[in-house]
């Protein structure tokens, strides 16, 4: 069997480790970093994954339940790191399905250690499911990721309103194809 590097395949190719036979349910057009950018979410049973792919790498997230559940795990975001002439680029992504009922009202703020907040896209797809997707990049010639700087998630929905903190490492690192 010839070898492949990780992360450089198909979404299909790298999520038959992560969620084998899972189906492409729905695609964000050029949602990420850029037009060369594709973010795709891929189904299989009660559990889905989400895709991102950008400049010839493909990551995928670990599984996760279709129905949102009411803690951190939900929000976790992937990192990417890709070189830039000063530094590097810090990419954050997250995403997932819009509770059923709560379309219109629901909104996920992510806020970073650059002080911006960039509240999610939604969109629903042909058999009428809504998905959400935050994706955020921001040069980091300072190093302040070094720092392990903290990025706080807002959730609000239905007159309810959640906050969370992401842990550095554990809830910053949700691709399970390769490492952050």
């Amino acid at each position: 069997m010839p070898t492949v590097q990780v992360g450089t395949g198909s979404c299909r190719a790298e999520l038959e480790n992560v969620l084998r036979g899972a189906s492409l349910a729905f695609e964000f057009a050029e949602a990420g970093d850029g037009p060369d950018s594709s973010t795709s979410y891929w189904i299989k049973g009660d559990r889905f994954s989400l895709c991102y792919a950008v400049e010839g790498s493909t990551t995928v997230t670990r599984p996760l339940p279709l129905e949102a559940q009411d803690d951190v795990t939900t929000y976790r975001v992937l990192s990417l790191y890709p070189p830039t002439r000063d530094g590097y680029r810090t990419v954050r992504v997250a995403g997932g399905l819009v509770p059923p009922g709560a379309e219109q009202v629901f909104d996920v703020a992510y806020t970073f250690p650059d002080g911006h907040t960039e509240h999610a896209q939604k969109a629903t797809d042909d058999q009428g499911r809504t998905f959400w997707l935050m994706a955020y990049s921001y040069d980091d010639g300072g190093g302040n990721e070094t720092r392990k700087p903290p990025i706080s998630v807002t959730v609000s929905y239905s007159g309810v309103q959640q906050h969370y903190e992401l842990a550095w490492g554990v809830d910053t690192c949700a691709q399970a194809n390769h490492g952050c």
